[in-house]
């Protein structure tokens, strides 16, 4: 399975966005980012399942649900993910682009069960 990847959306700023960090799942302190912990801007209003993985710098938009064993993996780029999207259990979502190249996902998708093995 490939993804399109577009340059040219752009994503409104949002102020109601959030941002925290984890390391091995574990809660740090937004300014104590270091090469072992990941950044991830996440809104208020969007859900991810603590038992999903989320590896880089990642973005999730409003009203989107990461459930749990979903893993979105920023391995050679920032994922953007759009809002109202349903990422579903075992579901893999990996930026693999060249360049580090930012991998953009629009709004209203479902990623369903295993999709991206």
């Amino acid at each position: 399975m490939s993804f399109l990847v577009t340059k040219d959306i752009k994503f409104p700023e949002r102020s109601d966005l959030v941002s925290s960090s984890r390391k091995h799942g574990k809660q740090t302190d937004d300014n104590q980012i270091d090469q072992n912990c990941y950044r991830f801007t996440i809104a208020s209003d969007a859900v991810v399942c603590k038992e999903a993985i989320l590896e880089g710098e990642i973005t999730i938009g409003s009203g989107t649900v990461v459930h749990p064993t979903a893993v979105i993996r920023a391995t050679n780029g920032p994922i953007i993910i759009g809002e109202n999207n349903n990422i579903e259990e075992t579901s893999v979502i990996e930026n693999l682009n060249e360049n580090g190249e930012t991998l953009l996902i629009g709004r209203d998708n479902v990623f369903e069960i295993g999709s991206g093995e």
